[in-house]
């Protein structure tokens, strides 16, 4: 069908794909806040690892962090301490480490991380304080240096050419 969009084909082949190694972050960014990225990214993370392992599958944060503690401690204490900046504001500091919660879990338990951003410029939107920081010029460092090691792998689309790569190239328009 020539109507198709690329979410649906994302979303299509995500759902298809079956691949125990690698866990797979899906984020539909367009129209959301902030707090949608935090809690979808985390709980998206734990819960496919609670798939991938047979546990109880939860909606609620807090409870898939408490039913995977004793499997992934590390990953855990590392989403309760993003948690606690999200709730405390520090919209810098959570983003940052989400970014750096991949290379965790992997490294915790083994799976690949692929994290799919739709609509990935609109990162921009989100009320992060100084997006043009030395810690945004750190993130986008990490991110790149992940890429190259393979670990995790990001996938970005946008409905705006050549706006993602503003993030991961320059940082600013």
């Amino acid at each position: 069908n020539k109507y198709v969009g690329k979410s649906s084909l994302l979303q299509h082949f995500i759902e298809n794909l079956d691949e125990p190694d690698v866990a797979v972050i899906y984020l539909d960014l367009n129209q959301h806040d902030f707090g949608y990225f935090f809690h979808k990214f985390t709980g998206s993370l734990l819960y496919h690892y609670s798939k991938q392992k047979s546990l109880g599958l939860q909606e609620d944060l807090n409870l898939l962090l408490e039913s995977t503690r004793h499997l992934i401690p590390h990953t855990v204490d590392v989403i309760k301490k993003i948690q606690t900046d999200f709730q405390q504001k520090k919209f810098s500091d959570c983003f940052f480490g989400l970014m750096m919660l991949p290379e965790i879990f992997t490294n915790e338990t083994g799976p690949f991380c692929l994290l799919v951003f739709d609509e990935f410029q609109n990162l921009e939107e989100f009320d992060i304080p100084d997006k043009i920081s030395k810690r945004n010029n750190k993130i986008r460092e990490e991110i790149l240096k992940q890429i190259k090691q393979g670990i995790p792998i990001y996938g970005t689309t946008t409905s705006y050419g050549g706006r993602a790569g503003v993030f991961l190239n320059e940082g600013s328009e």
